[in-house]
């Protein structure tokens, strides 16, 4: 055997022992970066928890036929939607003006009357809304009043 073929040998064994290092160090990057978005999710689930929810439970104004819902999310809404889910004992049902723009803390009234038929189900609305900043993502959200 010729030294240009044990230096070819050599480097092919050289070759080979750094290939698999790299596949093990890669392995190990692997399942550390694994581990960190299982860690980042977890605390993304954590930090959706503990947010208010976006709408307030609906409360009945001092004429007694009007509702409002107020805006407890921290952002500015944009609501698309807004209607009576059927059943409970609501005979007229008044959305506002929509779309209607809903910064934090402020609210949406609707007008509900009362008094139809006796129903085993609770009176609801379903709100259809999106962030101002973030439009094409829509949410909907039910509430009972």
């Amino acid at each position: 055997m010729h030294l240009t073929d044990w230096i070819g040998a050599i480097a092919g064994v050289v070759g080979t022992v750094v290939a698999v290092g790299a596949l093990v160090v890669a392995g190990r990057a692997n399942a550390r970066s694994s581990k960190a978005n299982s860690i980042a999710q977890e605390a993304l689930d954590a930090q959706k928890l503990a947010l208010p929810p976006p709408w307030s439970s609906p409360e009945l104004e001092d004429d007694g036929k009007r509702y409002s819902i107020r805006n407890t999310s921290g952002r500015t809404i944009i609501v698309a939607e807004l209607a009576s889910r059927p059943g409970g004992d609501v005979s007229v049902f008044i959305p506002p003006d929509l779309p209607a723009r809903i910064q934090h803390g402020d609210v949406l009234y609707f007008t509900a009357i009362r008094g139809g038929n006796i129903s085993n189900t609770i009176n609801a609305v379903s709100l259809g809304w999106a962030f101002e900043d973030e439009p094409d993502l829509e949410h909907t959200t039910e509430r009972r009043y």
